[in-house]
């Protein structure tokens, strides 16, 4: 899940992927990982929730761009896939699920059993050419493409190198499913999760505040309700029990969530 270079396996060294996987309380992780993530929620330990939200509010948003009649998706730093997966939220589907981490590639390769031209694809996203490349292989990308960037832009440190590439290269009614750490909600929270990740589980963090992200997003045009905390974030077209995973009692969340769309 993180961007630059392909990564190999090394289990001495805490790695995002298996950090968010040990969280959200998963079984594919190593001792490093594991205290890396006991750092990180001594931090926050609203952490767990704030990432299992982070993952209902994509599948909402996979969801509901299925239903306006996005049948393709592009989901950037896949991580080690959990069920109920991505794919199954929008029927018929195609999909490429990118990672750059050798081991998160073959862990997705073997969970997924993908079908109807869905791939694993191996791939360094902050290289845009080879990126392109290898997802013309699965999608057609003379046609709008659903792109998810779930924990992404904020381990990038020059996150709109890649925001660049896709407003230059996805076609008009594309859309991007965005997760990112947010340095405005709670910034006594945020500072000190982003401290912990750098220094204690070496894994450098960008936070950003509501306005930086809209910055970085100036290409695309933001959907409505917009940009904001998970607990509040639902579809436009959300129909009855689609709400089911909202909380029902407003959270303190540290991540922004949101969708944009490239008109």
């Amino acid at each position: 899940m993180t961007g630059g270079r392909f990564v190999r396996l090394n289990p001495f060294v805490a790695n995002n992927a298996r950090v968010f996987d040990y969280v959200t309380g998963g079984k594919d992780n190593y001792d490093a990982d594991r205290e890396a993530a006991d750092w990180l929620m001594s931090a926050h330990p609203q952490l767990p929730r704030d990432f299992t939200k982070a993952q209902e509010f994509t599948r909402r948003a996979v969801r509901w761009l299925g239903r306006t009649g996005i049948d393709q998706f592009a989901d950037l730093g896949t991580g080690i896939p959990r069920q109920p997966y991505l794919h199954e939220y929008a029927p018929g589907s195609r999909w490429a699920y990118v990672d750059n981490d050798l081991v998160v590639a073959a862990h997705a390769q073997a969970l997924l059993q993908l079908g109807d031209g869905s791939q694993v694809v191996l791939a360094d996203f902050t290289e845009a050419d080879r990126l392109f490349e290898k997802l013309g292989h699965v999608l057609d990308l003379a046609r709008p493409i659903g792109v998810v960037l779930g924990s992404v832009l904020d381990f990038l440190a020059k996150p709109a190198q890649l925001v660049e590439a896709l407003t230059d290269r996805l076609t008009p009614g594309s859309h991007l499913v965005i997760s990112h750490a947010a340095s405005d909600i709670w910034p006594e929270r945020s500072d000190a999760l982003e401290r912990t990740f750098n220094e204690r589980a070496r894994m450098e963090l960008f936070p950003r505040s509501s306005e930086e992200l809209r910055s970085l997003l100036a290409g695309w045009t933001v959907v409505a309700p917009g940009i904001m905390g998970v607990d509040r974030w639902q579809a436009p077209d959300m129909e009855p029990g689609d709400g089911r995973d909202i909380a029902s009692e407003p959270l303190d969340p540290v991540i922004y969530h949101g969708v944009t769309a490239r008109l």
